[in-house]
């Protein structure tokens, strides 16, 4: 402890009271009390106020302006009695107060209760100052209203690229001028005045970087710190660079407009929606469509046909539901004469790299010219389908009548050649074998050689041939009648005359006939 007295025998008696239980400099006035005071920093100070050069109320200023001894306890001596000096004495600042003459049991135990105190409220504030200083935040102490750094952490000091001399015992305003009218320094000032806290979110600083300036952007959290006389006494700096990320958002923010203007210049309804299927932007061609404003609240299924509106929701709850890719025909409200108008809408989920859906985009095209062209076409082919349907019953219907008329003369041929078998047959019984040929098979091939040249060359092929039987028996030589070389038929019908039919080296009997 430091004991402060321009009195030799007070502080001859202090010094040998309380040499038992502490180390004891003295000094013997007030100018000499503060350069010990910063030499050897005690654990506390035991002062007369009345003192030459320096009295204990200046020297009691000093030391709580400057940072290394601003905590340490001081305990003032005076002669002066009475509740209204010992008040006046604790205004100041000091820590506790002493009447002369006092005993020695009261010094000494004051001198040790404050000792106590401090050594706790410093190892406290040892704790407080090693947590923030291995903090990983950047985090800085500033004390008073010109913001003198008392702590700095080593992110802080990172964060600033600043050392730790470059920063405790200097103001924010020595340590960066430039901020001087920068929306930060106003903060700091608010919060030291007002006792409230402060967030700021992305506040752009601009400091010096080398020999250009340099802007930044810093997520600042300030908080004060209260004495315990409850005035504001420093304040807390939490400071995070942000720098990276608002540049970042920047640019996607640049790329959103720019992919807003693109689908704003396409034909086509282009919409996107959040992960629970809430549709949160439309270009422009969807407000020239509908007429709708964009401060309108209107849901879009009200725009949407009432038969298509339930299958519609189901179709896109399914697949908001599933991730599932979203495709459907549906048809439009417009706001012009055209009425509803058919689109074909399709979406796609786009996903973060954990696979979680972030964002719909989809589309939504007319497809109504097509859709009516469709239907006129599958008309048409449906009409063209019911005509040769009729087509292929007329066809059916004539082939079948002319395999009738086709099958008719074979028909008669075959009766016909039933009717001549039967009467060769019988005229074989009769054996008129001059007549015929000499068997049943030889008349069947005439038959079949009769119907061949019928059939390839008609009746009038035929070509007529008169026979004579001879006037008398046994003149048969004179006869041009075929076959009368038979015995049975020599001499049976003298005179006689009959007409045969020949084509080529073929003869046929007037029976066939």
């Amino acid at each position: 402890m430091l004991l402060a007295d321009d009195n030799a025998d007070m502080r001859e008696y202090l010094q040998r009271l309380l040499s038992d239980q502490f180390q004891v400099i003295t000094a013997i006035d007030g100018e000499d009390a503060f350069e010990k005071v910063l030499l050897h920093q005690p654990d506390l100070l035991l002062s007369d106020i009345m003192m030459p050069k320096l009295d204990g109320i200046g020297l009691l200023k000093k030391i709580r302006d400057h940072q290394q001894s601003r905590h340490m306890p001081v305990i003032f001596l005076s002669a002066r009695a009475g509740e209204e000096a010992k008040i006046e004495g604790l205004a100041t600042g000091a820590d506790d107060y002493l009447i002369k003459p006092f005993s020695a049991k009261e010094v000494l135990a004051k001198v040790d209760a404050n000792i106590r105190i401090y050594h706790s409220r410093r190892e406290t504030e040892q704790q407080l100052h090693s947590f923030l200083m291995q903090a990983p935040a950047a985090i800085a102490v500033v004390r008073g209203n010109d913001h003198l750094y008392t702590l700095a952490n080593s992110e802080f000091r990172q964060l600033a690229g600043k050392t730790e001399d470059e920063l405790i015992g200097h103001s924010i305003l020595q340590v960066w001028p430039e901020i001087e009218g920068q929306r930060i320094l106003e903060i700091l000032n608010k919060v030291y005045i007002s006792g409230q806290p402060y967030t700021a979110n992305e506040l752009a600083t601009t400091v010096k970087n080398n020999d250009s300036e340099e802007t930044r952007w810093y997520d600042y959290m300030i908080y004060p710190i209260v004495s315990l006389e409850g005035n504001v006494d420093s304040i807390m700096i939490y400071a995070h660079h942000v720098t990276d990320k608002v540049i970042a958002r920047s640019k996607v923010e640049e790329s959103e407009r720019e992919l807003r203007q693109l689908a704003d210049s396409m034909p086509q309804i282009v919409w996107t929606a959040q992960p629970d299927g809430y549709i949160d932007y439309f270009n422009n061609r969807w407000y020239e469509y509908t007429g709708l404003s964009r401060d309108s609240r209107d849901e879009p299924r009200l725009i949407l046909h009432p038969i298509d509106q339930q299958r519609t929701a189901e179709v896109w709850r399914h697949a908001v539901q599933t991730g599932e890719p979203f495709e459907m025909e549906y048809r439009l409200k417009s706001a012009s004469a055209y009425g509803f108008r058919w689109y074909l809408a399709k979406a796609v989920p786009f996903r973060n790299r954990e696979g979680q859906i972030i964002k719909w985009f989809g589309s939504s095209t007319d497809i109504d010219d097509q859709k009516r062209s469709a239907e006129l076409l599958e008309q048409t082919v449906r009409k063209r389908t019911r005509e040769l349907q009729r087509s292929n019953e007329d066809l059916l219907h004539f082939a079948h009548v002319a395999s009738h008329d086709l099958k008719e003369p074979v028909r008669k041929i075959k009766t016909f050649e039933k009717k001549v078998t039967r009467r060769i047959l019988i005229l074989c019984s009769r054996k008129r074998t001059d007549l015929y040929p000499k068997s049943a098979e030889g008349s069947g091939q005439d038959v079949v050689r009769y119907r061949r040249h019928i059939a390839l060359f008609g009746s009038q092929c035929l070509r007529p041939v008169v026979f004579s039987y001879p006037a008398k028996r046994g003149d048969h030589q004179h006869s041009n009648r075929p076959g009368t070389d038979h015995p049975a038929e020599r001499g049976r019908h003298p005179g006689r005359r009959i007409t045969c039919y020949r084509r080529g080296a073929h003869t046929y009997p007037p029976a066939i006939l």
